[in-house]
């Protein structure tokens, strides 16, 4: 990115708009490589990503009361298991989502 805003010429009014920014204390906080959010910005991050837990924490539960009824009639659950390690997978990858932008924000200075 710094290569394609220094071939166009704006790799000067870039860093000095991000350095601006950065100078603004407690409004914004910079992180990987420069991206800036708003504290509000992070704090509605995370309610999605727990929206997100809690609509995994359904799926998974629905999917093994279906397994579950699948085995009490007798048929197969081949395809129903493997979609519960897919869901279980997601869920997985969901919990780590908000514990990352917990994280992010225990970091972020309280404003």
């Amino acid at each position: 990115m710094r290569q394609v805003l220094q071939t166009i010429g704006l790799l000067g009014i870039a860093d000095a708009y991000l350095e601006a920014l950065r100078d603004l204390g407690g409004g914004l906080r910079c992180v990987h490589g420069g991206v800036c959010m708003d504290r509000s910005l992070i704090e509605e991050h995370l309610a999605q990503a727990n929206r997100h837990v809690a609509e995994g924490e359904g799926h998974v539960t629905k999917q093994r009361e279906l397994v579950a009824q699948l085995e009490r009639d007798g048929h197969d659950t081949t395809e129903a298991l493997k979609l519960l390690g897919h869901f279980e997978e997601l869920q997985e990858l969901h919990i780590a989502d908000r514990n990352r932008i917990e994280e992010e924000l225990r970091r972020y200075p309280d404003s």
